[in-house]
């Protein structure tokens, strides 16, 4: 039912591929990025609260939206040349988030 919502929501055909439990502690950053071309959609649930969001940049990489790290929330992305994502340095130990992947 998840992978049939995100293709009508996207207007693209979607396959389920992998599903990660990951948990990103103190320390932990990413730099803005596109995901490998295998990856057609990601979607990252958040499953606990943290004040790192994941953020979204436009192609000069500046920040343009972050998402709340909040437990229940979290975005789907459709992997593309303009879908530049990444997260700040985390402050606190807890960012537990459940990141499944399509192609």
């Amino acid at each position: 039912k998840i992978t049939n919502a995100l293709a009508k929501k996207f207007n693209t055909n979607l396959r389920f591929e992998s599903v990660d439990i990951w948990s990103d502690n103190k320390g932990y950053h990413i730099l803005p990025h596109i995901d490998d071309s295998s990856i057609k959609l990601a979607l990252q649930i958040y499953l606990s609260n943290n004040s790192i969001g994941t953020s979204l940049y436009d192609l000069n990489k500046e920040k343009i939206h972050t998402f709340q790290f909040k437990i229940n929330f979290g975005y789907a992305l459709l992997n593309n040349k303009d879908s530049f994502h990444g997260a700040n340095t985390v402050k606190e130990d807890g960012r537990l988030s459940l990141y499944a992947r399509y192609n």
